[in-house]
């Protein structure tokens, strides 16, 4: 799976959606490897930075962005938050399936749930 970040957005930080916090030292690699933890998150869509003491941050991973959820993107000092491209936002995947960014030429897959078949889950059982 291969993200494709967007911009830092520093004094906000996506807020209700975080599904793993990893603590990391401080250092120069720091952002890079939360960009990775995202990327083996299959769920991971967006990251929020967060800074604790002096030498450690919190990657906080998200399963949302601020285009499914832009009024939980919050003002928040000291945070960055990056979001990715995601073409979840934009999906055809029905029947309450759930969205995976980034697994197939079309750069996202539908997880279809119970009773539900097709590549977007439109077939009923």
């Amino acid at each position: 799976r291969r993200l494709k970040f967007l911009e830092p957005i520093h004094g906000y930080a996506l807020i209700g959606h975080v599904i793993k916090n990893i603590s990391l030292p401080v250092g120069m690699h720091m952002y890079s490897h939360c960009r990775n933890w995202c990327t083996m998150e299959d769920r991971c869509t967006s990251i929020n930075m967060v800074p604790r003491e002096k030498n450690e941050i919190i990657c906080q991973l998200s399963d949302s962005d601020q285009l499914q959820h832009p009024n939980d993107l919050k003002p928040t000092a000291g945070l960055i938050y990056r979001g990715t491209e995601n073409k979840c936002y934009f999906n055809k995947c029905y029947n309450k399936a759930t969205c995976l960014v980034r697994f197939t030429d079309k750069e996202y897959k539908c997880i279809c749930p119970l009773g539900y078949t097709g590549e977007h889950c439109e077939k009923g059982k």
